[in-house]
């Protein structure tokens, strides 16, 4: 029989990193396949294969995520690497993406090693031998591997932070602008510093607190069902040990302690002579400028629309005289997006027909958030209180209303779906005593 090996410098850390998973199948495997290294090459390359599949299954059953029993080494590993977040494909560094690739390369090599000199199938009269060196090769790759699957799984079960966690969201959920903008700014806070996975109720308080001294509470309400999001999803989809609950037990306390609230509908419209003063302080600063604000605020009033969706609009989804919105947010539950037809009425046609044909396939290809920022400064400039862009839609909608067109036809052009919105609006202008409010 050959001496056994001298102990190489991993072999420790990968003992102890197999260790902590608690499993006797990954054990006893890399027990074995340092035992037969030198007496049965052959084996030890079968050992390492079986103590691979063994800690790809112990991570996807200690995650709650289904596998099949037939299922290849390289499928497992793949659906294991995959909740690990360490799948080549997770990566936006191409030096990282070459190294985790390089785990699953030693994944399928020693796959195949196993089926082709491994001891686990019959060999015939031609049938190669694994010498020692191919099987130190084979169980040292093997268990480096191993490692580094069990030591991800035991720092991921140790928990991300709550930042951390939706930065991931942001990047593999790929919410709406809007919400995307809340995530960012609750991440911006002390709560995203926290370890998502042992949260405390006094956590959340905490945070809701200091988010209350700057914000209103319907803001603050809407971190928390953030945070209630993002922690479901991790739960459900990344199958990390994080407790969504958390969140739902809390939120009494803070609706007792007035800390979150529900937002009120906003009603603010253009008064007086609000609406000249502000496209003539626009069109002043429009003059060399390449993004036509004054107009798009004209586009606005005249099609009902939000900034966000005005400059998704396309020239191939005009059909005569529509055009489609790919993605319009649908009212309150849910918030989903979906498309909507509108038709294009007096000034927004008229302002879509004089806009020029470039290599961009929009109609007004320009940055929301910049006609944002020259919107609230011409609102500044010319002494407008507390008028958003998105105002202009209430406005647009209040005009039809105001002009006696029937709530269907305003439906139309605004995209709603549920008639009592634009019907409480109509009662604001014709009350129910008024022969208007039958119209």
């Amino acid at each position: 029989m050959k001496p056994r090996r001298a102990t190489f410098p991993l072999e420790r850390e990968i003992h102890d990193a197999l260790a902590e998973l608690d499993s006797a199948h990954v054990n006893a495997a890399w027990r074995k396949a340092q035992e037969r290294l030198s007496s049965d090459p052959d084996g030890a390359i079968t050992c390492a294969r079986a103590m691979l599949e063994s800690v790809c299954k112990h991570v996807l059953d200690k995650a709650g995520i289904a596998y099949e029993d037939d299922w290849t080494m390289n499928a497992l590993y793949k659906r294991a690497a995959t909740v690990l977040d360490i799948a080549p494909s997770r990566s936006t560094e191409q030096v990282l993406n070459q190294i985790l690739g390089g785990c699953t390369s030693v994944v399928e090599g020693v796959g195949a090693l196993r089926s082709r000199l491994g001891d686990a199938h019959g060999k015939g009269k031609a049938g190669a031998m694994a010498d020692a060196g191919h099987a130190e090769l084979a169980v040292d790759l093997a268990g480096a591997v191993a490692r580094f699957v069990s030591v991800t799984w035991q720092r991921q079960r140790a928990g991300k932070t709550v930042g951390e966690l939706i930065e991931r969201y942001l990047v593999e959920e790929h919410p709406r602008a809007t919400y995307a903008a809340n995530l960012r700014a609750l991440k911006r806070q002390r709560i995203a510093t926290k370890n998502a996975s042992k949260l405390k109720v006094h956590d959340i308080i905490d945070h809701c607190r200091s988010r209350g001294r700057k914000v209103k509470p319907a803001t603050v309400n809407l971190d928390i069902s953030c945070l209630r999001t993002v922690l479901r999803t991790a739960q459900t989809r990344w199958a990390l040990d994080v407790s969504p609950e958390i969140v739902a037990h809390t939120r009494p306390e803070l609706e007792k302690l007035r800390l979150i609230g529900r937002s009120t509908s906003r009603s603010r419209t253009l008064n007086d002579d609000e609406y000249e003063r502000l496209l003539s302080r626009l069109r002043e600063r429009d003059r060399g400028s390449k993004i036509p604000v004054a107009l798009l605020v004209e586009f606005i009033v005249y099609s009902a629309r939000r900034i966000g969706e005005v400059c998704e609009l396309r020239w191939e989804d005009i059909v005569g005289q529509t055009c489609l919105v790919r993605d319009m947010a649908a009212p309150r539950k849910g918030r989903l997006l979906r498309p909507h037809r509108f038709p294009l009425r007096g000034r927004a046609w008229e302002i879509v027909k004089k806009q020029r044909k470039t290599g961009d396939p929009r109609i007004f290809p320009y940055n929301p958030k910049t006609v944002g920022v020259f919107f609230r400064d011409a609102t500044k400039a010319v002494g407008i209180r507390d008028l958003r862009l998105d105002d202009l839609r209430r406005e647009a909608a209040t005009r039809l209303i105001r002009a006696r067109v029937p709530l269907e036809d305003v439906a139309e052009i605004t995209g709603h779906v549920d008639l009592r919105p634009l019907q409480r609006l109509r009662d604001k202008w014709f009350p129910k005593s008024s022969p208007m409010a039958d119209a």
